[in-house]
């Protein structure tokens, strides 16, 4: 979610063309869902991590994480989108390729769960802080891929 009011749809797979490298943008005011036109991902991925980290400097970015390519095979780079310019720039590598896996923002970190890495699932946990991956000391009992982190907020109940 990004302005408030806009979630930005980047990439993916269907069955008919294969790997997605467009960018479709849902205004919830409006209720539309629109082609951004002449933008597509940097590579040809799908199977990657998408995140809205906190605002740095009144800029706000979308993080775009690893994913795999058409010969399935995972891999550790990280585009960055500005959603206000819709231009695209490099980031820093994950310390491992992956794809599939879970990912949420813990206190203001993009932080990934598990995936796989081209040799088998991953029970890693990795943290975007300072502008580098962190390597968590700990791993998770299972490895997963494909699920859902959720980060929910503790006011959360003084809403439901």
């Amino acid at each position: 979610l990004v302005q408030e009011s806009l979630v930005v749809i980047i990439g993916g797979h269907d069955n008919e063309e294969g790997i997605l490298e467009s960018v479709e943008v849902f205004d919830l005011n409006t209720g539309s869902i629109s082609l951004v036109e002449g933008l597509t991902t940097p590579k040809k991925r799908w199977g990657g991590v998408c995140f809205t980290p906190p605002d740095r400097d009144g800029e706000e970015e979308i993080l775009m994480i690893g994913g795999m390519d058409q010969f399935f095979i995972p891999h550790a780079n990280m585009e960055i989108l500005n959603p206000s310019t819709y231009v695209w720039r490099e980031g820093p590598d994950l310390p491992q390729a992956q794809s599939g896996a879970l990912g949420t923002v813990l206190k203001g970190a993009p932080t990934f769960f598990g995936g796989f890495n081209g040799l088998g699932f991953s029970r890693e946990v990795v943290s975007f802080q300072d502008d580098i991956w962190k390597e968590w000391n700990d791993v998770m009992d299972t490895s997963r891929i494909s699920g859902l982190a959720v980060n929910v907020p503790k006011d959360i109940y003084d809403y439901c």
